[in-house]
């Protein structure tokens, strides 16, 4: 299975579509919220699905801008095709392979899918006990996760859920300012998007300064470099740089 990912492109239709079997949009598709911005999303998902190439299932996790998946949820889930998978807090099982979708960040201003920690802790409490690809909007406390003058702006509820699951990866944005770096706590290593990585000591070829990322990921052992979880922070639209998508390539052995 080859995975894709992006989020944060806030009504831009400038990013790629490479080939892959499983398409993810990990939130902000849109930056008014509006239906109308979201039917232009979905209207170039479904003609790059339906292309010669593209891939047979998409997923797509709301972000805080996407304002109608709140407010308009069956029209604005109308607007996406049968395989198009929406995943608002709930799981989803492709090819033996388990996602899991929460669209949930902390408060910041007066957005949408937000909620302070208690009512998050409740929220993951549906989080399956073993997930192969968490799809969340917003990262996990301490994680890729610098705020806006604050130094982690992460939820300390989705660090809690992931660290007492069994999680192979996880995928998020929200916060441009942390797309395109890694970092190294202990024996797992969170990779992002955006940006080379030039400045740590792994030695993993992240091609990071082209279009697309690509790796291995193998379904047993996590990773072939360290056999180790990775936490992606995939957007689009970076403080930095503008980078393209995040390609995950999934292998079976």
């Amino acid at each position: 299975m080859r995975v894709a990912a992006i989020s944060d492109t806030h009504g831009r239709q400038n990013w790629e579509m490479p080939n892959c079997d499983v398409f993810i949009h990990a939130g902000d598709m849109t930056g008014s919220g509006s239906l109308q911005e979201t039917a232009a999303f979905a209207a170039r998902l479904r003609k790059e699905m339906e292309s010669a190439n593209g891939p047979p299932h998409a997923i797509i996790v709301p972000g805080n801008h996407d304002e109608c998946f709140e407010t308009l949820p069956r029209a604005t889930r109308e607007l996406f095709g049968p395989n198009v998978h929406v995943l608002e807090d709930e799981p989803l099982v492709l090819d033996g392979v388990t996602f899991y979708g929460s669209p949930w960040t902390t408060p910041f201003m007066l957005w949408r899918f937000m909620a302070d920690e208690s009512r998050l802790a409740m929220l993951y409490q549906n989080m399956p006990t073993s997930v192969d690809i968490l799809v969340t909007h917003g990262p996990p406390h301490g994680i890729l996760d610098p705020g806006w003058k604050v130094k982690h702006a992460g939820s300390m509820a989705l660090a809690k859920a992931v660290a007492d699951r069994q999680v192979r990866h996880h995928i998020f944005g929200h916060l441009h300012g942390a797309g395109g770096q890694l970092v190294q706590q202990g024996t797992r290593t969170f990779i992002t998007s955006q940006r080379a990585t030039k400045n740590t000591g792994l030695s993993i070829n992240l091609a990071c300064l082209k279009p697309t990322t690509v790796f291995e990921y193998l379904p047993k052992f996590h990773l072939r470099v360290g056999r180790i979880p990775m936490m992606p922070n995939a957007c689009f639209t970076n403080l930095y740089s503008e980078s393209s998508l995040w390609l995950q390539k999934n292998r079976r052995r």
